[in-house]
């Protein structure tokens, strides 16, 4: 008995579609591992962080409570400068001198270092900044001026 051609390409094809069938399964029911995406959660403020004033409005007065745009993480006006500015020689609680966290919080520290520059515990005006200002600027130590040298020669 003799196979014919035809017959002899279905007798190996059939093994060959039967193993690409199981491969097909093997696959089709196989779960594929995927990489767990987690996004990061921002950590939360322990205090809010909303201004006081608007942003680019710095205003007058200064007290308890107030608070710079941005404050803590990013703090930038009145309440940082003055911080600042009286970090520069710090004040004295206790008989100990201290500086301010400079977070842009006007919080009990910064009430303490302004009673002590300015006996009162609010800056109520640009005067009252100015005092501050006059105060400590004694303590501010200005950069040293250098002469030029005449460069200008009109004999040539």
């Amino acid at each position: 008995m003799e196979i014919s051609k035809k017959g002899k390409i279905a007798l190996y094809s059939i093994p060959i579609f039967i193993g690409i069938y199981l491969i097909y399964k093997q696959f089709a029911n196989s779960k594929v591992a995927k990489e767990a995406v987690v996004e990061p959660i921002p950590p939360q403020p322990q205090t809010p962080t909303k201004p006081t004033q608007k942003i680019g409005k710095d205003k007058f007065p200064l007290h308890n409570g107030s608070r710079d745009a941005g404050s803590p993480y990013a703090p930038a006006g009145r309440v940082l400068a003055l911080q600042r500015m009286i970090n520069q020689k710090g004040y004295v609680q206790n008989g100990k001198t201290l500086k301010l966290k400079e977070d842009g919080i006007y919080g009990p520290k910064t009430t303490a270092a302004v009673e002590y520059w300015l006996q009162k515990n609010t800056v109520d005006n640009s005067d009252d900044w100015q005092s501050i200002f006059r105060n400590i600027a004694p303590y501010i130590a200005a950069p040293a001026k250098t002469e030029l040298p005449n460069t200008y020669n009109p004999k040539f």
